[in-house]
């Protein structure tokens, strides 16, 4: 089971490629790894009798609460007895329940901390090929060489798309002249959001004295530097709101004396950041940063009101994210308690023919409604108050050895990232991303309180294996209780 949790450090990262599709959803090696996971948490659970310790972590509830408003929204369309909102609403469910399992594996089953060292290890080195290609894709595209653009196989991410923008066999998005990175991501800002948590493996462990994940100083300079040119080239507010959200944890939760440590880097990462847009310009003839004060400048106009959502410029998403937002909380009001059902946006005569919503919170209020979205944000909110607890205060952060404290730092970040890409910016609602990282902030919390607290329970099916059971004499067979 480590090696499969270790080994989805890649696949996560490769979910719009399927090897074929049932319908509307892509198969696709994440689906076979998280099959593989469920039979061998299945196998240790009951054919090796393994005694699991769940940690009294007040976020697990929160995840069940959760999972639990999903069958509430049935009531929806249950009530409603049209067949085909049924049907959706169940083949949703099946999609949403078994990516969910990769998370709840993650809670019963106790991964240690070296398989979430080795499963970072793996994403950093990762992250090298995959920005390397991201510029390589930039060069390939003006002068029109192989893999420029790639197509998408999984058929998911067709059936949703309801924008009009480029054939969505080409991973890119046209922003005024300038064609935005994507490597073998979907969106440019599937990217950013990449570079976004790459850049946390890569930095938070230094700048807190902790050893790296990656032993060579240089090759994790490498990783930064190619990860800084990947968010510029990716041309991602989600990129950058993941950075700077991370900015702002590192003020809220660390020391003052870090918080400064790291702004005397900044004239470095200016001077780089200048050096790359001169880069561009010099062979597209599009300054970048220009670019980026248009799109920050849209955004500013758009929440000052200075402008409407039916504004903006070209390649602009923001404007879309505004409308799409808007006939969100349409739906939501039509069924503000318990929501329309799980997967059942697009058949709401409120979406004004919306498919899904642009981020999960949405998403989670408009199917899910306040039943679902208030322990939804809980949720979060409860995972970045534990780790921080367990970090601030000195009783407790003084009993972690090296590799929890490390992974404890590294998941207030990675909440930083889950929020801009669960509450802003993306929907990953139903995204093996986000199930994994769930489990993550989760998994290194319960290794405390299992391993240093010793507060947890106790749980055993049966009295002995059933290994065993299925070797003994009949006779003794009855004796054993379940």
């Amino acid at each position: 089971m480590n090696i499969l949790l270790v080994f989805l450090a890649i696949t996560v990262n490769f979910e719009v490629y399927a090897w074929f599709n049932l319908s509307t959803s892509g198969i696709t090696t994440n689906d076979f790894i998280t099959l593989f996971l469920i039979i061998l948490f299945v196998k240790t659970l009951l054919w090796d009798g393994r005694e699991i310790k769940l940690a009294k972590n007040p976020a697990i509830l929160l995840y069940f609460t959760f999972l639990a408003a999903t069958f509430i929204s049935g009531i929806y369309p249950l009530v409603s007895g049209e067949g085909e909102l049924i049907s959706q609403y169940m083949k949703t469910m099946i999609h949403f329940h078994f990516t969910a399992m990769l998370t709840i594996i993650i809670i019963f089953h106790k991964f240690e901390n070296d398989v979430w060292n080795k499963f970072i290890q793996v994403w950093l080195i990762l992250s090298i090929f995959i920005n390397i290609f991201g510029v390589y894709q930039i060069i390939a595209r003006a002068f029109d060489l192989p893999f420029a653009w790639i197509d998408l196989t999984n058929a998911a991410f067709f059936s949703r798309n309801q924008n009009e923008v480029d054939d969505f066999t080409q991973l890119s998005l046209r922003f005024e002249g300038f064609f935005r990175a994507t490597s073998f991501f979907s969106e440019p800002s599937a990217l950013g959001a990449f570079n976004g948590i790459t850049l946390a493996f890569a930095i938070i462990p230094r700048i807190k004295n902790f050893k790296m994940f990656l032993r060579s100083k240089l090759l994790n300079n490498v990783i930064i530097i190619l990860s800084l040119i990947g968010l510029m080239l990716a041309f991602s507010l989600t990129g950058v709101a993941i950075v700077l959200l991370m900015l702002l944890t590192v003020f809220i939760t660390e020391r003052l004396n870090l918080f400064l440590s790291i702004l005397k880097y900044l004239p470095l990462i200016i001077i780089f950041v200048f050096l790359v847009d001169f880069g561009v310009e010099s062979y597209s003839g599009i300054s970048l940063l220009e670019l980026f004060g248009k799109r920050f400048g849209t955004l500013a106009n758009l929440l000052t009101g200075s402008s409407g959502f039916g504004s903006g410029i070209d390649g602009e998403s923001v404007t879309m994210r505004g409308k799409n937002f808007t006939a969100m909380m349409d739906i939501w009001q039509s069924s503000p308690l318990f929501g329309i059902g799980l997967g059942l946006t697009y058949y709401s005569p409120y979406s004004q023919g919306w498919a899904f919503s642009d981020s999960s919170i949405m998403a989670v209020l408009a199917e899910l409604g306040l039943v679902g979205a208030i322990p939804y944000i809980l949720l979060f909110a409860t995972l970045y108050i534990v780790s921080f607890k367990i970090l601030r205060v000195k009783q407790i952060s003084s009993k972690l050895d090296h590799d929890s404290g490390r992974l404890i730092s590294i998941s207030i970040y990675i909440m930083s990232y889950l929020i801009v890409t669960n509450f802003v910016s993306a929907n990953n609602l139903i995204s093996a991303v986000s199930a994994i990282f769930i489990g993550f902030v989760i998994s290194v919390q319960n290794n405390y309180y299992i391993d240093i607290k010793k507060d947890f329970y106790s749980i055993k099916i049966f009295n002995s294996p059933l290994k065993e059971y299925y070797y003994l004499p009949e006779a003794k067979k009855r004796n054993i209780l379940i």
